[in-house]
């Protein structure tokens, strides 16, 4: 599985939520927003869903190959999802807000 995303600039987040410190394994995962037409992957992706504290869903989409988390989304379709930053091959162009 490989992907790219065709943005100028990447701001990242440390979210704190229960769910990414669970998925980290730490207080917090860092996290990049981009719009779904701005990801450009190849190669299959396995998928996992779950409720949100709000009460919605969240779809997860993960490496079938080493069961990475790539990136997660809401499941109504939105154009935002949220890239996993740490999967990035490199993160030294990252500004974190």
């Amino acid at each position: 599985m490989r992907y790219a995303l065709s943005i100028e600039h990447a701001v990242v987040y440390a979210c704190h939520c229960r769910e990414c410190q669970r998925q980290s394994g730490s207080a917090f995962a860092l996290s990049l927003p981009v719009r779904r037409i701005d990801l450009h992957l190849t190669g299959a992706l396995g998928r996992w869903e779950r409720g949100t504290e709000s009460g919605g869903r969240s779809v997860a989409n993960f490496c079938l190959s080493c069961g990475t988390r790539l990136h997660h989304a809401p499941s109504d379709a939105s154009e935002w999802l949220t890239v996993k930053a740490g999967t990035l091959d490199d993160c030294s162009g990252l500004v974190a807000r």
